[in-house]
């Protein structure tokens, strides 16, 4: 059997502490193995924006997976890095890896696949610090505006769970369980995404069904 590495990441401390993309990302590569024939020996987690280069644990990764012929295995390629030149290190450092995503992906058709993801990351790095600027020369207050933004999200990402909820409770009814079965089920009944745009990945189905287990407590307790 093969012996794999898996790396995790997130970009900040505020994700780190949730917990939810990294609980999601473990559950897609132990499910990803069962079907891959490969035993996770060690699991690696880092903090760090995908667009840097300096990645000490990648290093640390890179280390044991030629001292002990393991093969790196990743969720997507941006959970790896936004920065072509990492992936180019990564490739030209002699370990194999995989994306579990899209495991058929060869050399050329990562190269491609991580231009297009550095370039995403810049374009939303941009959007978001000319819409900060802007909105500093018209002279809002950018900490009270973000307050008030969060509480309109987090109230419209509420309205759009619980409309969500009839549909996880009948795939719980119709038994299947676990975030794997259940992802499959959303796909194939074609359940828009809280977003609704994209596809569902586990870690948009863990977030849900955090969420809608959170939101029915919090109703359970007012009603008593």
């Amino acid at each position: 059997m093969v012996q794999a590495v898996g790396l995790i990441r997130v970009s900040t401390k505020r994700q780190a502490k949730l917990g939810w993309s990294l609980k999601a990302q473990r559950e897609q590569l132990e499910e990803f193995k069962k079907t891959a024939g490969m035993e996770f020996v060690k699991f690696y987690e880092e903090v760090v924006s995908g667009r840097k280069r300096k990645r000490p644990t990648l290093k640390k990764i890179i280390r044991f997976c030629r001292k002990h012929g393991a093969t790196l295995v990743i969720c997507k390629l941006d959970r790896l890095a936004r920065n072509v030149r990492v992936i180019l290190d990564l490739l030209d450092s002699g370990i194999k890896f995989i994306v579990a995503e899209k495991p058929e992906l060869d050399r050329y058709e990562i190269l491609r696949q991580a231009v297009d993801d550095e370039k995403e990351g810049a374009t939303i790095a941009e959007r978001t610090s000319k819409g900060l600027q802007e909105a500093k020369r018209n002279g809002v207050e950018l900490g009270k505006n973000g307050k008030v933004l969060a509480q309109r999200n987090k109230k419209k990402s509420e309205e759009r769970m619980i409309e969500l909820t009839p549909h996880f409770k009948q795939i719980r009814l119709d038994g299947f369980i676990s975030e794997g079965q259940t992802l499959r089920q959303l796909v194939e009944r074609r359940i828009p995404t809280p977003s609704g745009k994209g596809r569902w990945h586990l870690s948009t189905v863990h977030y849900a069904m955090t969420k809608i287990k959170t939101i029915e407590a919090r109703q359970r307790k007012n009603v008593l």
